[in-house]
């Protein structure tokens, strides 16, 4: 398996796939962790050129949502519900599209059938790679306050995933 990949909670509890977003990683997920692991079995994974996981030649959607059939394949598991985030989220219309069978249902978020063309993809892929988040700025990083930001994440990752 070339994803890297991460699986937690009961071994008998539905699988949730977790798909994170451009330029972020399964480490994303980590505030919803706990609330999760009590209802589900909770499979992240880094997508090519993300985390621990390289990139392999020119990345394509479709190489986005086969790698996930893959990954699912090699981990014995028939059927999972799948929640992704902007990249993740279209991941998951293609798997809705092309292996809807392979699950109990889709969950995604920020995102669209089609997001821009293929220039500004790569134009905001290398910017990313290049430069991380230090174009996003500092203010809206933080909502104001590094505090109050953190407070208010932890309430709201409480909120959507117990809710």
């Amino acid at each position: 398996m070339n994803l890297d990949y991460q699986l937690d909670g009961p071994d008998d509890a539905p699988v949730i796939v977790l798909s994170n977003s451009l330029g972020t990683t399964r480490a994303m997920w980590q505030p919803q962790i706990e609330a999760l692991t009590a209802h589900f079995r909770v499979l992240r994974y880094d997508t090519h050129g993300h985390g621990k996981t390289t990139k392999n030649g020119k990345v394509t959607l479709a190489q986005l949502g086969e790698d996930v059939i893959a990954l699912l394949d090699h981990l014995n598991i028939d059927r999972a519900w799948f929640c992704g985030i902007s990249m993740g989220g279209l991941t998951g219309l293609w798997l809705g599209r092309f292996a809807p069978e392979r699950f109990h249902g889709l969950a995604v978020a920020n995102t669209a059938a089609r997001i821009g063309d293929q220039a500004s993809w790569l134009s905001r892929a290398r910017a990313v790679r290049q430069e991380g988040w230090r174009w996003w700025p500092p203010e809206r990083q933080t909502a104001g306050s590094p505090t109050r930001f953190a407070r208010r994440r932890r309430r709201w990752s409480r909120r959507f995933v117990t809710s």
